[in-house]
């Protein structure tokens, strides 16, 4: 039944929110003809640092999201480092916070154990905030989900991605990020 529940959603079907398909569609899970100018850049930089096709995958979805969400500063807690390029790839003048000031920042990439989930919580509790969190487990996702006033999160089998937005029923949905 998960995964029938999985796939329904794998496009966007089944996504009660115009915001929400629309992510799924740009972000999560783009056709295959859908490409941006700075994935030759990242696949570059992949190469020099030796990243992996699965760490590839998430830049490229970092630069899609950043580009749909337009966020003004982030914040990259992880050890992915392929995401600081990624976010800037989408956005020039975005402005990087240190790991100790992640709460000033609208995007946030880290992953599971870096930030408390109770500190994840607050950094969620304002809307306008995206959280990008990477090698989660099933219980991080009910606390955030919990927590979450207003927004929309998408569940992935080691990755979550809540987007507080204000005035937004609170949503969740489970799909392959």
């Amino acid at each position: 039944m998960l995964k029938f529940r999985r796939f329904r959603h794998t496009r966007g079907f089944g996504v009660h929110s115009p915001f929400g398909f629309e992510l799924v569609g740009r972000v999560i899970r783009p056709g295959r003809l859908y490409s941006f100018y700075g994935y030759d850049a990242l696949k570059r930089h992949a190469r020099i640092c030796g990243a992996t096709p699965g760490e590839l995958r998430e830049a490229k979805f970092l630069l899609r999201l950043c580009t749909m969400m337009n966020p003004e500063s982030c914040c990259c807690k992880t050890n992915l480092n392929l995401a600081p390029m990624a976010c800037q790839q989408a956005r020039s003048d975005i402005k990087f916070f240190a790991a100790n000031a992640y709460n000033n920042a609208d995007l946030l990439i880290t992953d599971e154990g870096c930030i408390s989930t109770d500190e994840l919580a607050q950094y969620i509790s304002k809307p306008g905030r995206i959280l990008y969190l990477r090698y989660a487990n099933k219980e991080s996702a009910n606390i955030l989900f919990e927590n979450l006033s207003e927004g929309i999160m998408f569940e992935g089998r080691h990755q979550i991605l809540v987007i507080t937005r204000s005035e937004m029923q609170k949503l969740r949905y489970k799909m392959k990020i």
